[in-house]
């Protein structure tokens, strides 16, 4: 038996056409088709185990596709209270996490007891004077840490003090007219 060159090139070729990728399984189907080539035997044995091998392999995963980075925190903040301690965390998906947050309009309450974390924990207490009350709006911008990172600005609106109290009171006659309604509507 001799081995037969053009019987190599040809199972090689045929083994990568099958679907096998790695480049020292096709060389093995080439010198196994070198080997055998001089039979139709041989090449039929070699071509019958490169397809069973392909079949058998799953195909390489597609790379993950990248979400692009989204905040997903409500634009109307949770309200403070008068002299009330107060933590929200703000949200965000896609991009490469950790996420960097900070004030890029806008600023927080006149005492200062009020900060932004890097981490995107809005902490602080409001005056129990109502010194802080009222409405603020916020642009806060996120960072992700991706090597070519990605930003995200959305506007919020942060309520304290008075304006929070409105602010819940009206959502309390809002659930509370809201079962009224829908008996109406029957």
């Amino acid at each position: 038996m001799s081995f037969s060159p053009l019987s190599f090139a040809v199972m090689t070729k045929l083994a990568a056409d099958e679907g096998i990728t790695d480049p020292a399984r096709q060389t093995f189907y080439g010198v196994l088709g070198g080997a055998f080539g001089s039979s139709p035997l041989g090449i039929g044995i070699a071509l019958a185990l490169a397809n069973q091998e392909a079949e058998s392999t799953p195909p390489p995963s597609p790379p993950p596709i990248a979400r692009s980075l989204t905040i997903t925190s409500p634009q109307l903040l949770p309200a403070a209270s008068d002299g009330q301690a107060y933590s929200y965390t703000l949200q965000a998906v896609g991009g490469t996490a950790p996420y960097t947050w900070a004030v890029s309009a806008g600023s927080l309450p006149k005492s200062n007891s009020f900060s932004l974390a890097p981490t995107g924990v809005l902490t602080g207490t409001a005056d129990s004077k109502g010194v802080d009350d009222g409405s603020y709006p916020l642009t806060i911008q996120v960072t992700d840490t991706a090597k070519t990172p990605a930003t995200q600005t959305q506007l919020f609106l942060f309520k304290v003090g008075a304006a929070a109290s409105t602010l819940q009171k009206t959502q309390q006659t809002a659930q509370q007219v809201s079962p009224k309604l829908k008996r109406k509507r029957l």
